[in-house]
């Protein structure tokens, strides 16, 4: 098994995809928000 080790490149993707995450996030509480609104009116 190769050995490894951590890169810059890796960091810089691992943080790509959490910011990511966050957007979706994000995204999916607007969707909800959107939702409760068109339901309480």
């Amino acid at each position: 098994m190769p050995v490894r080790r951590p890169e810059p490149d890796g960091l810089v993707m691992i943080f790509l995809h959490s910011a990511n995450g966050i957007q979706t996030c994000a995204l999916l509480l607007d969707l909800l928000l959107a939702a409760a609104r068109a339901a309480s009116t």
